[in-house]
């Protein structure tokens, strides 16, 4: 009954003045009304009997819960988006006023088949559950999607975003070249509220390839669902803020670690494997090795556009995933939102600064044994070098470049 009150609640509470103010503020709003709290009037504004309820639902919450809220930011308007999240992630009852309840509204330029317009929501409900299922979360925010087949078609239909129009147009060139004339007939990128797709796939009409035309869609979604969750838990979704004085550090990063995490949950989806696999971990580390590229110089170029740097990418984040678990992939990025800073939110998860891992990466790229060592995570010398990955900081190659380079 609580939970049909929710929803009778929702159609009521979401019209008027809460559209005034801020949708996620409005959203815990919504929440603590349904849950028994008195936040006030529902008006988007962040004040003091919003506040109130809050530290009154944090009080009552199970302990569970109230670890999870403890990790949030103070209540504001900034950190409503996370609030929102975390209350609709413990309480159902509180879920259906997640602006992301509602289906997304989706944009599709003239040659993308209606077969296709369909699936792009039945890609995102799946990577909703999915993401939901298998790792326990929910985006509060709400995002748009627009899709197109062809460049010029994709790079108009965006620019119709209020998002898109604040994109500069050489940046949306370049999206638009890497997306819609990838090899895969289908790529994907995620702006802060805006998730794009474009490609010949999106013109399928041909049953027969439909299949995996849908398939190939839901795989980008769920890559893109995870950076939209990287955004949203790193605060990336609202305003630059600045606190005590210092500007906070670029909110994504490092480059290798946004992309690495979204690579190695997109396999999970395919493979619905919850470790990686020495095998599939030989695999990752020969396309890394292919790439002579390292991982430190893929965090220094502050983005990851080619083969190579997905290789790298994606071969770093599943050596943290296997030893570490996935949950550590989607725990640092909840770390980032609590720390303000990935440096710290990295040494706070993996218990080693985002230069070590680096300096161990390299000695995995160029010994399996000693990559296997990091993952097994075992008091066994694999291959013989007197050192097992993990308990030393550094690989004797990465001692010596460093003092080289000192």
């Amino acid at each position: 009954m609580r939970f049909v009150a929710a929803i009778l609640f929702l159609l009521c509470g979401l019209s008027g003045p809460a559209l005034a103010g801020d949708a996620h503020v409005a959203c815990v709003q919504n929440q603590l009304s349904a849950l028994g709290q008195d936040p006030g009037p529902v008006d988007g504004q962040s004040g003091p009997r919003t506040r109130a309820a809050v530290a009154a639902l944090v009080a009552e919450s199970a302990p569970e819960a109230r670890e999870a809220y403890g990790r949030l930011p103070e209540f504001s308007r900034r950190a409503a988006v996370g609030w929102c999240r975390e209350i609709g992630r413990f309480h159902l009852d509180a879920l259906p006023f997640m602006p992301s309840y509602r289906m997304p509204e989706v944009h599709v330029s003239d040659e993308v088949s209606p077969q296709m317009r369909r699936a792009l929501l039945a890609a995102h409900a799946q990577a909703r559950t999915y993401m939901a299922e298998q790792y326990g979360v929910r985006l509060a925010s709400r995002v748009e999607i627009a899709a197109a087949v062809t460049p010029e078609a994709f790079r108009e239909l965006v620019r119709t975003t209020e998002e898109g129009q604040q994109i500069p147009g050489t940046t949306l060139r370049a999206s638009a070249e890497r997306n819609c004339l990838g090899t895969r007939g289908l790529g994907g990128s995620m702006y802060r509220d805006v998730m794009t797709f474009c490609g010949l796939a999106m013109g399928v009409e041909d049953a027969a390839q439909l299949r995996l035309a849908r398939d190939t869609l839901t795989s980008v979604m769920v890559h893109e669902y995870v950076h939209h969750l990287q955004r949203e838990m790193a605060y990336d979704k609202v305003e630059r803020w600045v606190r005590k004085g210092e500007t906070v550090r670029r909110r994504l990063g490092p480059a290798w670690m946004v992309e690495g995490t979204a690579e190695v949950l997109e396999s999970r989806y395919w493979t619905r494997d919850a470790h990686v696999a020495g095998d599939a971990l030989f695999l990752l580390r020969a396309r890394a090795v292919a790439a002579q590229k390292s991982l430190a110089s893929v965090r220094t170029d502050d983005e990851v556009r080619t083969a190579g740097a997905y290789a790298v990418s994606h071969y770093a984040a599943a050596l943290l995933a296997g030893r570490f678990g996935d949950q550590s992939l989607i725990g640092f990025w909840r770390a980032v939102g609590e720390t303000d800073n990935w440096y710290e939110a990295f040494a706070q998860v993996y218990g080693m600064s985002v230069e070590e891992f680096e300096a161990l990466y390299a000695g995995m790229l160029e010994s399996r044994a000693y990559g296997l060592e990091f993952v097994q995570d075992i008091d066994i010398d694999i291959d013989g070098d007197g050192l097992i990955a993990g308990q030393e900081t550094l690989p004797p190659a990465a001692e010596t470049a460093q003092v080289q380079s000192n």
